[in-house]
């Protein structure tokens, strides 16, 4: 299992999203070994993904249920979940789309990475 993100990865990926560091050439490797643009992937997915990460990264009182934990492979650096979490936030941040549901995870998410 690779090393995951901690809190203050995450805090700083949110953080420090430019347009000039987002990639055209990035993709989401999914578990099937699947390559994805964020641009080409539903909503659902990219706020599934983002919430993964998150629970895989934060403290445990601080996931958003349900949580479900994921073996992950030498692809997912710790450096490649970085990317993934400016590429995928960035992408979702132009989603019109967001259920309410999203919406009060992405919050409480805030919430977290304000504190």
């Amino acid at each position: 299992m690779t090393e995951m993100p901690n809190k203050k990865d995450v805090v700083e990926s949110f953080r420090r999203v430019d347009k000039n560091d987002i990639r055209e050439s990035f993709r989401w490797k999914d578990r099937d070994d699947g390559f994805h643009n964020p641009k080409c992937m539903e909503t659902r997915h990219i706020f599934f993904t983002l919430r993964m990460i998150w629970n895989h990264s934060a403290p445990k009182e601080m996931r958003i249920k349900p949580y479900t934990k994921y073996v992950f492979d030498d692809y997912y650096t710790k450096d490649y979940m970085i990317e993934a979490v400016k590429h995928l936030s960035c992408e979702l941040s132009k989603r019109d789309d967001l259920s309410p549901y999203f919406i009060r995870c992405l919050l409480t998410i805030k919430a977290h990475l304000n504190n």
